[in-house]
């Protein structure tokens, strides 16, 4: 991230606040569907749990899965079950 964004979130606070979704959360926020990895060791669940949170003080409609037991991404059950979810959301909210 450092490289991407020219260095630490002390060092160029603008380019990390620009950077994050939850800095453009508003009552016009679509349906969001939120899935993450309970170790994931690159994006802290906390980022997860705060755009969930935005979302919902602003009145959003969001849902927000956490699979316990996986990382930055999964294979497997987790993925189908991934799958699933996906499509049931995306036909609840196709518009």
């Amino acid at each position: 991230m450092q490289l991407l964004l020219g260095g630490t979130p002390a060092t160029n606070v603008t380019m990390y606040q620009s950077s994050s979704p939850v800095n453009y959360v508003s009552a016009q926020s679509p349906p969001t569907l939120i899935l993450h990895g309970g170790v994931d060791p690159l994006v802290p669940i906390a980022q997860s749990t705060a755009l969930k949170t935005k979302l919902q003080t602003m009145g959003a409609t969001v849902q927000m899965v956490t699979y316990p037991l996986e990382g930055h991404g999964w294979t497997g059950a987790s993925l189908t079950d991934t799958y699933d979810r996906i499509t049931a959301f995306l036909t609840t909210y196709n518009q």
